[in-house]
Formats: structure tokens, sequence, C-alpha cells
């Protein structure tokens, strides 16, 4: 009987430290994925922000979401998302009491208000 119960022991031992290590390989792989590639825009934008609307409101009409990748942050209601905000304007060295929405990042660049925002996507479309 105990030989039976070390065996379960270990074996549930083994199992929950595959699990771990899976885990900590699914972390890094959605980290990785965080610097995708060149056609992709991060988005940081408050739900009830009314310049985040007008960038939102241009990515619908010029439909910009079928050319290019935008992960979309919503940052006043989903603390994680307003935690990768403060990491990516450190990235770009903006004070944190200086960041505001909307926010994209694209190449290791950020672009903050609906002006700068709108400036990146039309660049990115090669309109000018």
């Amino acid at each position: 009987m105990k030989k039976v119960n070390l065996t379960i022991t270990i074996f549930l031992i083994s199992a929950l430290a595959v699990i771990v290590v899976l885990a900590i390989i699914a972390l890094d792989k959605q980290k990785d994925n965080l610097v995708l590639d060149n056609n992709t825009i991060f988005f940081y934008y408050g739900i009830t922000c009314p310049h985040c609307k007008i960038t939102e409101q241009y990515i619908t009409d010029n439909n910009i979401d079928s050319k290019i990748t935008i992960i979309r942050k919503e940052v006043y209601e989903n603390q994680a998302n307003a935690i990768a905000l403060q990491q990516a304007a450190k990235q770009c060295n903006l004070p944190l009491d200086e960041i505001g929405v909307p926010f994209m990042t694209y190449n290791n660049s950020c672009y903050m208000g609906d002006e700068d925002t709108i400036k990146l996507l039309k660049q990115f479309m090669g309109e000018n």
C-alpha cells in the first residue's frame, strides 16, 4: 500500500512539474509574440476616451484592420493592459505622469494622441 501511495505521489509531482514547465514555455512564447512583425501596431485606448474614438473611427472608416494587425488593449478597465501601457511608455523614455490614450507603439516607437496615432496610420498606409 505504501508503495502505491509513493508511486502516485511521484506521478503527481512529475505531472505538476511538466505542467509548470509547459506554462513557462507558453508564457515565454507569448512574450516573444509581443514583438511580432513590422505589420503590427499596439493600440492602447480607454473605453470612454473621446480621442480614442476618433482614432478608432479612422481605423474603421479606412478599413485599416484588413491591411495591418492592430492589437487593441483597453487600459481603463484592464489593469494588465494599463501596466503594459506603462511598460511601453518606459521603453520610449516617456514619463509615466505624461502618458495618455490613445497610445500606439510601432517598431519600438510611441505615438500618443489622436493626431499622432492617425498620422502614424496614414504613414503606415502610404498616405501623407
